[in-house]
């Protein structure tokens, strides 16, 4: 039943995904695609410093635990712990920004606002 039910979400996907580039071989309007990705990079713009600060709160607020609760081991362990989880959270949260500038670099969308062109093929013959 699982494997059923996969395989009819995989051959959706495929049917789906292939669907706009058969409809648009000629000339593609990709002008949704591009509005989509400019929608999303500004919220993650929008909550990338928020769930910084957050990751970063996690880290002092786990600092202050450990810290007040220097005679108490359970206390200096949730402590340790809450810093350790927020020392994770930020090594993510700079390494995919890394990652994603590395990528944005590389493939030579910096950001300056303007789409590339659509490929084209020269003066066919009609």
């Amino acid at each position: 039943m699982h494997i059923r039910i996969q395989q009819i979400a995989t051959a959706a996907l495929v049917f789906f995904l292939a669907l706009p580039g058969n409809s648009y071989a000629v000339n593609p309007d990709l002008g949704y695609l591009t509005t989509a990705t400019r929608e999303v990079g500004s919220v993650v713009a929008l909550l990338l410093p928020f769930v910084t600060a957050v990751a970063l709160l996690l880290f002092f607020w786990g600092l202050a635990v450990f810290i007040f609760s220097a005679g108490d081991d359970e206390g200096r362990r949730k402590g340790r712990q809450r810093m350790i989880w927020g020392i994770i959270a930020l090594f993510v949260i700079v390494s995919v920004w890394g990652i994603v500038q590395i990528v944005r670099v590389l493939t030579g969308t910096q950001g300056s606002g303007e789409t590339a062109p659509a490929p084209t093929v020269g003066n066919l013959p009609t």
